[in-house]
Order: structure tokens, then C-alpha cells, then sequence
């Protein structure tokens, strides 16, 4: 198969958003109070001696069918205190950002157009940094039970008709999965030099409508060490253009050992007009926050439309500070 995989981020390239599902039943009916917080069910790493698999086919049906442990947390809504959050602190921050373009359903017009520059500027004026690069974008917009349930006789090699909210707790890439694609996106001589000074990889998240269902979590990189994490492979068999590198290095994340040991929060209600950065790779070993586990979840409160969100990953650079 190492001829014919690739990594999702591409793999989602030229795919086309299909026309949300029909939304669950309780479309109408929103919650009448705000919880401050859910405890609820994630899917974290299975241990292959437990019958988990080291290898994520991502974009497939057998993804879907994937097993994991499923492990209860505590997710708390930040709701009027996201500033409390900060990239560098806990890995990820919300931001207030109203983006110019509001059509994301064609990815090349995305691409080509004003939306990357958009990005660039942004992801610079809020982290501070000399250069970014805007490696790609992927956008989710179809219901996950749905997609299940239509899809539930097909082989597991097969490719899904688009993408779904991630429900399992991963970062992107690993700490080896970063290097090499800096190495694959940039080429080798540039990144021999980018290298040289600190760099890492951001991606800004944000809903393309207000959020109802399926929010995005994410977990203070604090709460969670490094021997909790494992590198895994992610591939996509080819089925878009552009489809590279072949190999994707992510960490798949250990279980923790009670509710509240992973510190996991959301923003309810998030629009259009609001963003997330998630830090997935950060070259500083200064004790500052390097990378951060994530993951859609479901609700009992989920109501409304399929969820449809964008997420587009950045290389950043600050020439004028030292690697590590």
C-alpha cells in the first residue's frame, strides 16, 4: 500500500462539502440552561494488546469503525472566560476574527483565494511571528451518525463521500510527524534553515455557522505529558490530487486515570465570527505548551444543523528567536 496513501490533510483537498444530512429530531428544541460543563465519553487510544491498532486509515470507513477506549471526562465550557486561555499557556486560544470569504465549499477557490493570506496575516499578528505558511485546509460538514449508518455495508478501505468531526482525542502530528512535514512542505534546504530558529504548527479552527452540536474540545496541554502520548501512523489511501507526503506521524493519546486529569474545555455557542487556535507543534523546550490533544464530542443538548467547520494548519516562524 506505500504507493498508494496519503495523509488526510490532503486527502480532503478536493472534496466537495455535500449538503448537511437531516439533522437530528430535536432540531428545535435548544437546551433551556448552559451546563458549565459535560462529563462525557472520548475515544482515547486502545492498547494493541487490548485489540487496538497502531495504524489510523484515516478518511475510510473503517476509521469510523475504528475501536478505542472510551474514557469518561470532564469538558468545561469557557464561555465568558475565553480570555482566560492562551497558546503559549495552555496551547490553544480563543480568538473574535469575522473572515471575508464565507463560501468554503470549493476547496481550490478556497486555496487560491483571499482565505490563506487572510490566515497568514491573522496567525502572525496574534503569535507574533516573522513568516507564516499556510500548509492547507479541511472542512467537516457531514453528520457522523448519518455518514455511519449510510456507509455501514462498505468494505473498510473504502473512502468516506466527505469528512466528519474527529471524535477521537489526537494532535496532528508528533514531534517526529512535525520535522518531517516542514521537511515535505518546505524542502530540504529551506527547512534546513527554518529549523534553525523556532517554528511551529498552528491551526486556526472556526465554525462556519454557530455551533449547536458536535463541539470542538480541546485539553490543557499541562494536564497531559508526554509518556502519555504515541506516535502513530495516520494514512489516507490516495484519492485526491496533491496527495502527499505519503506518511503522517500523529500522537494517539493514553486514557487518564480519573474524570478530572485531563483538563478539557469548550466555547458553546461559538460562530462564525469567533476562531480557535490549536498548537500542534512547538520546536521550544522552554516549559511553554507544545502540543494539544483534541476531539469533537456529542452532546445530550445537541441540536440543530449538522456542525460545518474549516480548519486550516500553518507553518510559524519566528526567525529572531532561538529553535528551542
Amino acid at each position: 500500500m506505500s504507493s498508494t496513501i496519503a495523509t488526510e490533510t490532503e486527502a480532503s483537498q478536493s472534496v466537495e462539502i455535500a449538503a448537511p444530512p437531516s439533522p437530528p429530531q430535536n432540531e428545535d428544541v435548544a437546551p433551556t440552561t448552559t451546563k458549565p460543563y459535560y462529563d462525557i465519553e472520548l475515544n482515547y487510544r486502545l492498547d494493541p494488546r487490548e485489540g487496538g491498532d497502531e495504524i489510523i486509515w484515516g478518511g475510510t470507513v473503517g476509521q469510523m469503525r475504528r475501536k478505542y477506549k472510551k474514557t469518561t471526562v470532564r469538558i468545561n465550557d469557557t464561555r465568558g472566560h475565553e480570555d482566560d486561555f492562551q497558546l503559549d499557556v495552555h496551547g490553544f486560544q480563543w480568538v473574535k476574527h469575522t473572515s471575508a470569504v464565507k463560501d468554503f465549499d470549493d476547496y481550490m477557490a478556497v486555496k487560491e483565494g483571499p482565505y490563506y493570506d487572510e490566515t497568514a496575516t491573522l496567525m502572525k499578528k496574534l503569535t507574533g511571528a516573522t513568516r507564516v505558511h499556510v500548509i492547507s485546509h479541511i472542512t467537516r460538514a457531514l453528520n457522523y451518525e448519518d455518514t455511519s449508518e449510510e456507509e455501514k455495508d462498505k468494505p473498510d478501505m473504502t473512502m468516506t463521500k466527505g469528512l466528519t468531526p474527529a471524535r477521537f482525542v489526537h494532535i496532528d502530528q508528533s514531534y517526529d510527524g512535525a520535522v518531517r512535514r516542514l521537511w515535505d512542505d518546505i524542502g530540504a534546504e529551506e527547512a534546513a534553515r527554518l529549523e534553525k530558529t523556532r517554528w511551529a504548527i498552528v491551526n486556526l479552527w472556526r465554525p462556519l455557522r454557530k455551533v449547536t452540536n458536535e463541539p470542538l474540545g480541546v485539553c490543557d496541554s499541562r494536564s497531559v505529558q508526554d509518556d502519555e502520548l504515541f506516535d502513530t501512523m495516520h494514512l489516507v489511501p490516495v484519492r485526491w490530487p496533491e496527495a502527499k507526503p505519503p506518511e503522517n506521524h500523529m500522537w494517539a493519546v493514553a486514557p487518564p486515570k480519573s474524570l478530572e486529569q485531563h483538563k478539557w474545555h469548550y466555547l458553546s455557542g461559538m460562530t462564525s465570527d469567533e476562531a480557535l487556535l490549536i498548537k500542534i507543534f512547538d520546536s521550544k523546550k522552554d516549559g511553554r505548551a507544545r502540543r494539544v490533544p483534541h476531539s469533537a464530542f456529542p452532546t445530550p443538548d445537541d441540536f440543530g444543523p449538522t456542525r460545518a467547520s474549516t480548519e486550516t494548519r500553518c507553518f510559524v516562524f519566528w526567525e529572531d528567536e532561538d529553535a528551542e
